[in-house]
């Protein structure tokens, strides 16, 4: 079982804001225009061969409000055209930015779509090599504390897949309730700070998007 990471971009240059503006009055959804929402999204990964895991808008951090992120799981390759056309209404433009081929470690425990509300970040992180196990093994270790203390859950832990011999690179999905979960969760419990200090050893770099779940 492998998982897919894309994002999608949809154009809005030279559009009437009627034509892309949605009609809600929460400024985290403003941006999107009515068409596009969870079911539309899950309908068209079926169609393309895979089964939705989730999807976020973008327009909180580091992901454009015109932007939105599909995560799919399945046995084969996702067919990208046909989920672009599934995807796409009549007269608008779809591109695919990013896509990233992904390996599930610990976490996801099952293919069961994400169905909670909350803020979603989304963290890539380079790890030494050969290192992937015990940095794997140090989250296990410590997720109890930092879960409890936080209001969160780690979702995912997915290998990335690509060439790289300098580095291993990886992609987690952490829910916290709220951004105040997110903010509390800065701050690293006593009893588990020698492994979250060897855990930021092993990693070269890490960076994320924060986003809130398709509706």
């Amino acid at each position: 079982m492998s998982y897919e990471y894309l994002v999608v971009e949809f154009l809005v240059d030279g559009q009437h804001p009627d034509e892309r503006l949605g009609r809600y009055p929460d400024m985290e959804r403003i941006y999107f225009p009515d068409w596009l929402h969870r079911k539309m999204v899950e309908n068209a990964v079926a169609r393309a061969g895979g089964r939705l895991w989730g999807a976020w808008y973008g327009g909180m951090f580091g992901l454009a409000t015109n932007r939105f992120i599909v995560v799919s799981s399945g046995q084969s390759v996702l067919a990208q055209d046909a989920l672009i056309q599934a995807l796409a209404p009549k007269g608008m433009t779809l591109t695919i930015v990013d896509y990233q081929s992904l390996t599930p470690t610990i976490r996801p425990l099952s293919r069961t779509p994400i169905t909670r509300f909350g803020f979603f970040v989304f963290r890539w992180l380079r790890l030494a090599p050969s290192s992937l196990d015990e940095w794997i093994g140090l989250c296990n270790e410590t997720w109890p504390n930092f879960q409890q203390r936080s209001r969160s859950e780690c979702l995912a832990v997915w290998e990335v897949d690509r060439d790289d011999h300098l580095a291993e690179e990886v992609l987690m999905c952490t829910w916290y309730e709220d951004l105040h979960s997110w903010d509390h969760s800065r701050e690293v419990d006593s009893a588990d700070a020698a492994k979250w200090r060897r855990r930021a050893e092993l990693e070269y770099n890490h960076w994320g998007i924060g986003a809130r779940r398709m509706r």
